[in-house]
C-alpha cells in the first residue's frame, strides 16, 4: 500500500474497495449517521453520503439489492475529503491547505506513474489494501491552484473486507 496513504484513517483506506455490512465504517467519529444512511439501497447504482461538518462524503454502492436484507452487503466506491472541512489527519508535514498539484504528486504518486495533470484536476493510480488500485483526484482552485478536494476511487473488482 503507498505510505501516504496510512496517515488517512486506516478505517476508511481499509473499507475502500471492498464490501462489507458498513458496521465498522459507522463506528468512526466522522461518520455521524445512522447505518439506514449508509445502507441505501439504490438498486445497485452508487451514492452519495455527505458529511459536510467533517468535510467528508463517501460514495457508496448496495452490491446486492435484491438479497435477503441480512445477506446485503455494500461497497464503498470513494472517499472525497474536502480540505476546507476535513477533520481528521492528512501525512506528515502535509499542508494541505497550501498544497499544490507538485506537493500532492510529490506525496502520493508513485515513481513513474503516469500522471494527468489537467489544472485544476489532478489523476493518478496508487496502490491500496491488499494491492487494490485506486484512483486519486485532487481539484484545485482555479486561482490560488491550492488543493480543494482530495478523492480516493476504487478500481476494478469489488474485494472482501478482511
Amino acid at each position: 500500500m503507498n505510505t501516504s496513504l496510512y496517515a488517512l484513517p486506516q478505517l476508511l483506506v481499509n473499507h475502500l474497495g471492498a464490501c462489507s455490512r458498513l458496521d465498522s465504517l459507522a463506528a468512526l467519529p466522522y461518520i455521524e449517521v445512522p447505518l439506514s444512511i449508509l445502507r441505501q439501497q439504490k438498486n445497485d447504482e452508487p451514492y452519495h453520503v455527505v458529511i459536510e461538518a467533517h468535510g467528508l462524503t463517501l460514495t457508496l454502492q448496495c452490491i446486492e439489492p435484491n438479497a435477503m436484507p441480512e445477506e446485503q452487503t455494500w461497497g464503498l466506491h470513494g472517499i472525497t475529503l474536502s480540505v476546507g472541512n476535513w477533520s481528521g489527519g492528512w501525512p506528515a508535514g502535509f499542508e494541505a491547505r497550501q498544497a499544490t498539484a507538485q506537493d500532492v504528486i510529490a506525496l502520493f504518486s508513485p515513481p513513474f506513474e503516469e500522471i494527468m495533470d489537467m489544472h485544476p484536476m489532478l489523476c493518478f493510480t496508487v496502490e491500496g489494501v491488499a494491492s487494490q488500485t485506486l484512483s486519486v483526484m485532487a481539484v484545485f482552485d482555479t486561482d490560488s491552484r491550492k488543493l480543494v478536494t482530495f478523492s480516493l476511487i476504487r478500481v476494478g473488482s469489488w474485494r472482501e473486507l478482511k
